[in-house]
């Protein structure tokens, strides 16, 4: 059941807590001889954006300057805060190496 859940939520999102809606199983078909049944058990999860999100690649944030990689990331869809810092402080910009750039998700 949970494994179905997983399978319905898209790559770019991650699944952080599910809950099982009892009152809404339903028994669609039932076989007493054979003892076997079909039932459709109801789930509902909250997700967060993944940090492997394809808007997430720090190759979209390298070299760009930090005022424009936040306005970039307060753009994407599901972010509801940015937080964007540079190394060292005075830069001003990203790193140029994608591999250099870190994203937290939280």
């Amino acid at each position: 059941m949970l494994a179905r859940l997983k399978e319905s939520v898209p790559e770019e999102r991650a699944l952080i807590s599910h809950e099982i809606d009892k009152a809404a199983t339903l028994v669609e078909k039932r076989d007493l001889i054979a003892g076997r049944a079909n039932i459709h058990v109801f789930a509902r999860g909250k997700t967060v954006m993944s940090a492997s999100s394809p808007a997430l690649d720090p190759d979209k944030l390298a070299g760009v300057s930090v005022d424009a990689a936040k306005t970039y990331l307060e753009k994407v869809p599901g972010v509801s805060s940015v937080s964007v810092r540079a190394t060292p402080f005075w830069s001003g910009r990203m790193p140029n190496a994608p591999e250099r750039i870190r994203v937290e998700v939280r």
